[in-house]
């Protein structure tokens, strides 16, 4: 397989004077494996009803692997907890918007809004089948208004490194894979969607962003695809599948 990376969005700076003290912790719970949960929860912010909104919304989906028919019993109440948290708080939430996202903070809250009314009535009528899918939906509402909140880079970079590139935020970018022999179902290749996150790692995320800038994959085959992990890098290196 060979790849090529396009640069979608992102930003590579921060005013300076936006950069609070660095902090760092562990998680004493489960570890969190959903990319989108991760991102989401490594967003530098403090807002906590939000953060709850969102961690009811993300237990859905161990809920679901709960077998039987009250199954969806505790998705309703994780979603009337989250419409509660929602409406209670709703002032402490858009007091965290950053001045220059107050617009698009209230337009999540709104879609959010809208979004588990929809929920909540997609599980009495007891439409499994949906539920993952507009569970998905109303987190991604949630990531609007928890990226609203954000202002600025959270913390400084070293002064030694301000020669090497740098991502402070984050960037989306487009990986075209190409298949050396058609798949079962014919497929040739297809498009991944890659994030760098500069909010944690500045300078890892700045050099990747930097190499798809310069073309370094473009063609470069992947050496390492098996199910779990997607690795490529080494224009010399052998490919194992």
């Amino acid at each position: 397989m060979a790849a090529t990376a396009l640069l979608l969005g992102g930003s590579m700076g921060a005013p300076e004077d936006m950069m609070p003290g660095a902090q760092a912790g562990m998680l004493a719970a489960d570890p969190v494996k959903n990319a989108n949960a991760l991102l989401r929860y490594a967003l530098p912010i403090d807002n906590k009803p939000i953060r709850k909104i969102q961690k009811e919304l993300e237990q859905i989906s161990e809920d679901l692997r709960v077998p039987g028919s009250k199954s969806l019993g505790s998705v309703s109440r994780r979603i009337r907890s989250a419409q509660s948290t929602l409406d209670k708080e709703v002032k402490t939430i858009q007091a965290s918007f950053a001045p220059d996202s107050q617009q698009s903070g209230d337009s999540a809250i709104d879609k959010l809004r809208t979004g588990l009314n929809e929920f909540r009535t997609l599980v009495d009528d007891q439409d499994k089948q949906q539920v993952p899918i507009k569970q998905q939906q109303v987190l991604a509402y949630v990531g609007e208004i928890e990226q609203a909140m954000v202002k600025g880079f959270p913390f400084e970079i070293p002064s030694e490194y301000s020669n090497l590139p740098q991502l402070k935020g984050r960037a989306t970018m487009e990986m075209k894979v190409t298949f050396k022999d058609p798949r079962e179902d014919n497929a040739t290749g297809g498009i991944m969607t890659i994030v760098a996150d500069g909010y944690n790692a500045p300078l890892s995320a700045g050099d990747f962003v930097d190499l798809c800038r310069r073309g370094f994959y473009d063609g470069m085959e992947i050496q390492r695809a098996d199910g779990f992990v997607v690795q490529t890098g080494k224009p010399s290196g052998d490919v194992c599948f």
